[in-house]
């Protein structure tokens, strides 16, 4: 289940990549993908509103990859280790 979550996530991540790279004019779109789109700042086809728009949302996706947040179960691990340690620990095995 991580692997396919990991693997939609860089996909959006290539996605971003390519429209900002699109946009800085660093790429060329496929022509299928350049007919009827507005893809560029350099030829004025998006405002300097809509690339930031657009690197802000990237940023955002960088941020917060698969697996950042703990679950429940992980939390709930790492208080009992918490625990543990200011209790001074484990004496023989027991805790």
């Amino acid at each position: 289940k991580f692997n396919e979550t990991m693997a939609a996530w860089l996909k959006r991540v290539e996605v971003y990549r390519d429209m900002i790279q699109m946009a800085c004019g660093q790429r060329q779109p496929d022509l299928d993908q350049a007919a009827g789109t507005l893809y560029s700042y350099e030829k004025g086809h998006i405002t300097e509103y809509d690339t930031h728009e657009m690197i802000i949302r990237a940023v955002e996706l960088l941020k917060n990859p698969p697996g950042k947040h703990l679950t429940q179960a992980q939390k709930d691990r790492q208080k009992r280790n918490r625990n543990r340690k200011e209790r001074g620990g484990e004496i023989m095995g027991l805790a």
